[in-house]
């Protein structure tokens, strides 16, 4: 199966993850955080029947223009989620938490933009997937029934570690 003369991923290989990635980060973003108007209701999607009970279609962010800008940012909203969850207010930190979801969509765009090289894009790929990942948990246990605190600790060194990826990436 090894093919002596695969060099790596390629290029296209990487956009289409990637574009993967972006579509699956749309999702994450989407979970309630556009128009409900153009959405089946998040219950049916997510199984968060409790998700509707605020209102998502006012978050207004600025877009950044540079790859190390859309890592700052990425920066400081992962501070901001730490700190509300650290302060028990878990009803700002999911805010917070459906921002990474379109923070990490410009991050990519910005990446393919930025014409890394094909190893710089993939890096960004999977740092961006990693960052999901853990957020999509958070918001998954933000939505859970009521009473238990969430905690940003256990995802904190895989959110730290894929941020300066990008910030590695970002400075390219």
């Amino acid at each position: 199966m090894d093919n002596p003369q695969d060099t790596g991923p390629t290029i296209a290989g990487i956009l289409i993850r990637g574009t993967l990635s972006v579509f699956a980060v749309s999702c994450f973003g989407a979970l309630g955080c556009a128009p409900a108007t153009t959405q089946a209701p998040v219950a049916d999607r997510a199984g968060h029947s409790d998700h509707a009970d605020h209102d998502h279609a006012d978050h207004d962010h600025e877009h950044p223009e540079t790859l190390a800008a859309g890592v700052m940012d990425l920066e400081e909203i992962c501070g901001n989620v730490k700190a509300l969850l650290d302060a028990g207010d878990q009803e700002k930190a999911d805010d917070q938490v459906h921002l990474v979801g379109h923070i990490l969509e410009d991050i990519q765009a910005l990446a393919i933009s930025a014409k890394l090289p094909t190893d710089g894009l993939a890096a960004v790929t999977k740092a961006a997937d990693e960052i999901f990942d853990c957020f999509d948990k958070l918001d998954t246990a933000l939505h859970a029934p009521e009473g238990k605190a969430v905690e940003y600790a256990p995802y904190a060194e895989r959110i730290e570690a894929a941020i300066q990826i990008l910030k590695a990436q970002g400075s390219n």
